[in-house]
C-alpha cells in the first residue's frame, strides 16, 4: 500500500523514470537470459553450490558491491 501511494504521489516525471528503469532493466535481464548467461549460476544454485541470502550470500554480495563493480572492477576489495 505504502508503495501504491508513494508512486501515486510522485511527480509524473518520476513516474516516468521509474517505469522506463524498470522496462530497461527487465529487457536487459530477458536479453541475458536469453544468451544463455545464466544456465550455469542457476545450475549451481540449484545444486546448492550458491546461497543466495544470508552470510555470504549472492543477493547481500552483489548489495554490497553495489554499481561501483561495473565501473571500477578494480577497485573490489575481496573483505567486503
Amino acid at each position: 500500500m505504502i508503495v501504491v501511494w508513494r508512486v501515486i504521489s510522485a511527480p509524473s516525471s518520476q513516474v516516468i523514470e521509474r517505469s522506463s528503469a524498470r522496462f530497461v532493466t527487465r529487457t536487459w535481464v530477458e536479453e541475458l537470459a536469453a544468451s544463455g548467461a545464466l544456465e550455469a549460476p542457476f545450475a549451481r544454485i540449484d545444486a546448492g553450490e550458491i546461497e543466495l541470502t544470508g552470510d555470504g550470500g549472492l543477493i547481500p554480495g552483489l548489495i554490497k558491491v553495489g554499481p561501483s563493480a561495473l565501473a571500477y572492477p578494480d577497485r573490489i576489495n575481496p573483505h567486503l
